[in-house]
């Protein structure tokens, strides 16, 4: 009876450890290219990566945020939740960098949710304030 006790306890403890995974949406795991960000209907052409596994995204980025040739960038880490298509992100650290200085930031532990859809190949996540940022899927986790 002992014996059952422990096996039903770590029965427990497994699942509730795993329940975020329980709770997630296996497509959205892989590595991903951002493309595009969107802003106001205005298109801003994105390099970088982002990785996004069970419980972790991290993700960089650089663009032409001016439209001058000088390349800003983007560089964000941290753990995530996922259900019913809202990403949960505590977003440990996102450092915005412009090469002069003027805008720099850096945000440290601040949680938002991302509400996302996944299009063919495309990741595209919905912001509040009515932006997109768009990735395109470059590998899967199984790959």
């Amino acid at each position: 009876m002992h014996a059952l006790k422990i096996k039903s306890a770590m029965f427990l403890c497994a699942l509730f450890a795993s329940w975020p995974l329980l709770a997630s949406d296996p497509e959205l795991y892989g590595v991903w290219e951002p493309i595009e960000y969107v802003v106001d209907g205005t298109v801003t052409p994105l390099r970088g990566a982002m990785i996004v596994t069970p419980g972790y995204l991290v993700a960089n980025a650089i663009y032409d945020g001016d439209g001058d040739g000088v390349l800003e960038a983007n560089a964000t880490s941290g753990p995530i939740t996922v259900a019913n298509n809202t990403i949960t992100y505590m977003q440990w650290v996102q450092l915005h960098y412009r090469p002069s200085g003027e805008g720099n930031e850096l945000h440290e532990n601040v949680e938002y949710d991302i509400n996302y859809t996944i299009e063919d190949d495309r990741l595209i996540f919905h912001f509040p304030s009515g932006n997109r940022y768009i990735s395109k899927r470059l590998a899967g986790l199984e790959e």
